[in-house]
């Protein structure tokens, strides 16, 4: 019994190392253009279900951000999240 609790978390603690270590490898070759931010226009869904106007968005394949540098889309997602009573 002492052994199966030791086993068991002997591999409750190096599971995360490992599983971190996965998550951390390179990209694949050919595809580290997919994850390099770009400038592109993003229309967000309204409450009402229409669109906003386009917004500029730093993205690429599992990233949207929004560019601290850019003055006038912080205004445009302020009005967005105004216009549809959001607050934080």
């Amino acid at each position: 019994m002492f052994r199966f609790k030791l086993i068991t978390m002997a591999i409750l603690v190096l599971l995360p190392v490992y599983s971190y270590s996965s998550y951390s490898q390179n990209v694949l070759e050919g595809f580290e253009e997919l994850f390099e931010l770009k400038e592109s226009t993003v229309r967000i869904r309204n409450l009402d279900g229409s669109l906003t106007s386009p917004i500029p968005f730093l993205t690429s394949f599992n990233t949207l951000k929004l560019d601290s540098n850019n003055k006038k889309a912080i205004a445009q997602v302020s009005d967005y999240l105004n216009d549809n009573t959001v607050s934080a």
